[in-house]
């Protein structure tokens, strides 16, 4: 075990990554590692002036994965990379995530399952010592013994919006929070007759059903205002992005999507949940989180669908987290059984990787600027050391145990924990 080895934990999407991140951190800070978790800008800065650990990759599109391992290679840390992308990869494209170059500089790669690792050892077969179906935390979060941690919030929601039905979109790289000024590309043109399609479709359930609440969440990336105009004169429709989809998804009746991850994390906390698929493209589309949910390009469908909830019938086809086919599809692409736990594997995978000499390059650290960028705004707004104590004083909860850490704010969005024994 690398005793007070410091883990660099970089968080893109505060929503989608922080909770899962902080639950490695509690069970790493409890192995001996000093976890250093925060906005990825922010950490890539603080890694320079902190001392030398092993830097978790979040995966990147080589172009930025490059400059990332240079720098983080000359401030003598260790890599290794858990792709927060490498759940739904598109085995036609995933080479842009995967560089043989740069793969010598990684000591390990963490899948999610063993689709994602056989299409990283077709790229490049040289890693097959060096990657491990692992899981990803993200996933330990939505089991049940890690749901409890969402009660409270859960409660708190329905209190105010039951009955909900959750539509999650995905078209960022249509209804951008910058737009880029680039010509369009064929991607950009089908997610923008897609987001049209959920507009309407949108219109006519909160038409169809008055009496519910329809909760859209945009993607962090997509621009929020967007949905707010085109809904504004719609009572039962709320824009809603704040907290972690898991809460949302808890307190829901029906969770709406089309190629969102969420249609997996629905599926495994056994909701309904539909792929909504007016039109189709076999570049574009998701294939997991489709085939996880129930597929139609019918909004009349899902509106009998609705009322079959509401009326408490045809639970057989509605809920597919109960189908044995259903479930085989899952296990292909993720590789962790029920009850073991993503951050366990990882631990016991980074206690392979030989420690070296700690080193601490001695510069003047200076707070970050990263949160000038529009977008990191929306990813990663601010950070408290409050989000933390709540976060580990649920998983003492869970643990029945009264663990104690010291955390200490390193910058604006940046903060060093470590396990303080009694």
């Amino acid at each position: 075990m690398q005793i007070n080895t410091h883990l660099y934990l970089p968080v893109e999407i505060k929503v989608r990554e922080l909770e899962a991140k902080l639950l490695l951190a509690y069970y790493a800070a409890l192995c001996g590692y000093k976890a250093i978790i925060g906005e990825q800008l922010a950490i890539e800065k603080v890694s320079t002036y902190m001392p030398s650990g092993i830097y978790f990759s979040k995966g990147y599109p080589n172009r930025y994965k490059k400059r990332l391992i240079n720098n983080v290679i000359n401030h003598r840390h260790q890599l290794v990379e858990l792709d927060e992308e490498g759940l739904i990869i598109n085995r036609d494209n995933y080479s842009n995530r995967i560089n043989t170059v740069l793969n010598e500089s990684m000591e390990h790669f963490y899948c999610w399952g063993s689709f994602q690792r056989e299409v990283i050892l077709e790229i490049d077969s040289k890693l097959t010592n060096r990657s491990f179906v692992t899981g990803n935390p993200r996933f330990d979060l939505l089991s049940k013994k890690y749901r409890e941690l969402y009660k409270e919030n859960v409660n708190r929601i329905t209190n105010k919006y039951n009955p909900i039905v959750l539509i999650n979109t995905r078209f960022a790289l249509y209804n951008q929070i910058k737009k880029s000024g680039k010509d369009k590309q064929p991607i950009q043109e089908y997610m923008k007759e897609l987001f049209n399609h959920f507009l309407y479709l949108v219109k006519i359930l909160s038409l169809t059903f008055p009496y519910l609440q329809f909760i859209v969440r945009p993607h962090p990336n997509e621009n929020k205002l967007t949905y707010e105009k085109a809904f504004s004169e719609l009572n039962n429709v709320k824009v809603i992005s704040e907290g972690n989809v898991i809460n949302w998804i808890l307190a829901s009746q029906l969770i709406i999507h089309n190629g969102c991850t969420t249609g997996i994390e629905a599926f495994l906390l056994n909701k309904p949940v539909v792929a909504y698929m007016p039109i189709h493209n076999e570049k574009f589309d998701v294939a997991l989180a489709n085939d996880l949910s129930i597929k139609t390009s019918n909004i009349e469908e899902i509106i009998l669908i609705i009322k079959d909830i509401l009326n408490n019938v045809h639970r057989e086809k509605i809920l597919l987290s109960e189908s044995n086919e259903h479930k085989k599809i899952f296990n292909r692409y993720y590789g962790v059984e029920d009850g073991e736990f993503a951050y366990k594997n990882i631990l016991d995978c980074l206690q392979q990787i030989p420690a070296r000499v700690k080193h601490s390059v001695r510069i003047n650290p200076t707070s970050t600027n990263s949160f000038k960028s529009r977008t990191t705004k929306y990813r990663f707004p601010k950070f408290e050391k409050k989000e933390i104590v709540k976060f580990f004083k649920g998983l003492n909860g869970l643990e029945g145990t009264n663990n104690q850490f010291e955390i200490k704010q390193l910058d604006q969005r940046v903060f060093a924990i470590s396990f303080l024994k009694i």
